[in-house]
């Protein structure tokens, strides 16, 4: 079945996604191995039929820029009826394995029928993405899903995933080169990654795992010098606090000789939203690392393609960021955008579309003592204003919040509740939250949505200087980034599609709090500009 591509404000108009399946009967989710060959991106995603017992297939889309994908046929790798994996083609990572030209995927096997019913990560190769061959059960103690697949400088391969408990576990081939054949493969004496050993976090499991270098790409020829941080990226669901949804996580540290050493022992978020199950690949044309994700809490839609950049997280640390990729900016603005100079300035409304890209920077020359005040302050760009149906509008704003505290008592979801514990420890920095706030279901909605009506979480300010804001809105899905990534918070608002009014789409900054902040002396200027975006 080919898959229908038509322009659906519902399900957005420039990001990845199932346009036109308008019947919800059939589910795309977490995007499974990405790459770069032959100048084209390639990527493959899970694909589910909702209305009858099929079970979750690989489908594969190719694109020449990240935003204009060209879809496939629908299952480039699909379950046997009685083949190990008849239950499913479920979550892994993959990696050249013969020089540029062949592909492995380290897949989830799921079994079904007369398969066994939990056989553990299986191998797959394919040279085009379109017709692979099934290399066999690889690793039967790894109960979930797959790891990359990646080398080691004496040309030995390494593969693995998640045991299911928050460990992850390697193999590596007994001989240097790659290998179709299980045997060939030893399992390794240390744990890449075990969750216990982590401070801020309970219950979180390894779901969807990554692991990359933060420079050049993880194959065929990585390095693993202390220089080059490399970076575990996993997706939990947390027992405790409960919680409805979680972000993905990640944890720097150094890789030498088959050893992981973490920098230190608290996870961070990815996105402090709905992006899950997300997966990197290593674009070798631009030299860069972009992440992929699925935004969890609404099926059929990926999340914008995102440039991933070390920089150092203001408390003597590495950090990462997130950021669209540069290609949002060159090939889908439109014109020259519309500015305002104030925070009680409007947008024209005319400029204004259910697709656009705004950027707000504001010059602050003592945030360490906006920080600090004791009055709670926010400013930031409201979206979604006006329309037929007079709904609520979305805010998006930067937070006067002190790192471990929560001192809006609105802010009281549980997602915002293990954000704050994220942030805890952070003494002697400047720190903002970044929060997206989607208004209260009109509708009366249910209390899991009302509970997450913010969602948010913290950065580090600058000393002094320029904070940015970057907001992407296509139809209802909006992405928010400050400080060029530092914080990102990905979320759908309204929360029905059958509320989501196109014809809202006035925007314009605000600023709150018992001081106005735009009346502050160190605040010294504002500007806000928008630019609505193509369709792709």
């Amino acid at each position: 079945m080919a898959l229908a591509i038509a322009t659906n404000v519902v399900h957005g108009s420039f990001h990845f996604n199932l346009r036109g399946l308008n019947d919800f009967k059939t589910m795309m989710n977490d995007p499974n191995g990405a790459s770069f060959i032959n100048g084209k991106y390639h990527m493959c995603y899970q694909l589910s039929s909702l209305d009858k017992d099929g079970a979750t297939a690989m489908n594969h889309s190719s694109s020449v820029d990240l935003l204009h994908w060209d879809f496939e046929e629908e299952g480039c790798m699909v379950p046997g009826p009685d083949d190990y994996d008849a239950g499913g083609v479920w979550s892994g990572g993959g990696g050249f394995v013969e020089g540029d030209e062949t592909w492995a995927l380290s897949y989830r096997a799921r079994g079904g029928g007369s398969a066994p019913a939990a056989p553990g990560v299986a191998i797959a190769t394919t040279t085009d993405f379109k017709t692979w061959k099934k290399d066999g059960i690889f690793f039967a103690d790894i109960g979930s899903d797959g790891l990359p697949i990646w080398t080691t400088k004496d040309g030995k391969f390494i593969a693995g995933g998640n045991d299911g408990s928050g460990k992850l576990i390697t193999y590596s081939t007994i001989a240097s080169g790659f290998s179709s054949d299980a045997t060939a493969w030893k399992r390794d004496d240390k744990l890449l990654f075990d969750t216990s050993t982590l401070e801020n976090w309970v219950g979180l499991q390894c779901c969807c795992p990554d692991f990359f270098p933060s420079s050049g790409s993880s194959s065929p020829d990585p390095v693993s010098d202390a220089e080059v941080k490399w970076i575990v990226k996993t997706s939990g669901y947390i027992s405790e606090p409960k919680r409805q949804s979680t972000p993905d996580y990640f944890l720097l540290g150094t890789y030498k000789e088959g050893d992981f050493v973490p920098d230190g022992n608290r996870l961070f978020a990815v996105d402090y939203g709905a992006v899950f199950a997300s997966q990197t690949m290593y674009d070798p044309f631009k030299n860069r690392r972009i992440l992929l994700g699925w935004t969890g809490e609404y099926n059929n839609t990926h999340s914008i393609p995102r440039e991933i950049t070390t920089v150092r997280d203001g408390t003597g640390g590495d950090s990462l960021l997130f950021y669209p990729i540069e290609e949002v900016e060159t090939t889908l603005r439109i014109g020259e955008g519309s500015v305002v100079s104030s925070f009680s300035d409007d947008f024209n409304k005319d400029d204004m579309g259910e697709q656009m890209d705004f950027l707000v920077k504001v010059n602050c020359s003592d945030w360490d003592k906006w920080s600090t005040d004791k009055d709670a302050k926010s400013f930031g760009i409201e979206i979604r204003k006006g329309g037929k149906k007079n709904k609520n509008s979305v805010k998006i704003a930067v937070n006067n919040v002190k790192a471990g505290e929560q001192t809006n008592s609105t802010w009281n979801s549980n997602r915002m509740d293990q954000t704050f514990r994220n942030g805890a420890g952070l003494d002697g920095a400047t720190v903002g939250v970044l929060t997206i706030d989607r208004g209260e279901d009109p509708s009366g909605g249910s209390a899991q949505m009302n509970d997450l009506r913010v969602v948010g979480g913290w950065f580090v300010l600058p000393k002094e200087g320029e904070v940015e804001i970057r907001v992407l809105v296509d139809g209802p899905l909006v992405e928010a980034f400050v400080e060029r990534g530092r914080a990102a918070v990905t979320t759908f608002a309204p929360y029905l599609d059958s509320d989501y009014d196109p014809t809202a789409i006035g925007a314009g900054l605000f600023a709150e709090g018992d001081s106005n902040v735009s009346s502050l002396s160190e605040f010294e200027g504002v500007l806000g500009k928008g630019w609505k975006v193509k369709s792709t």
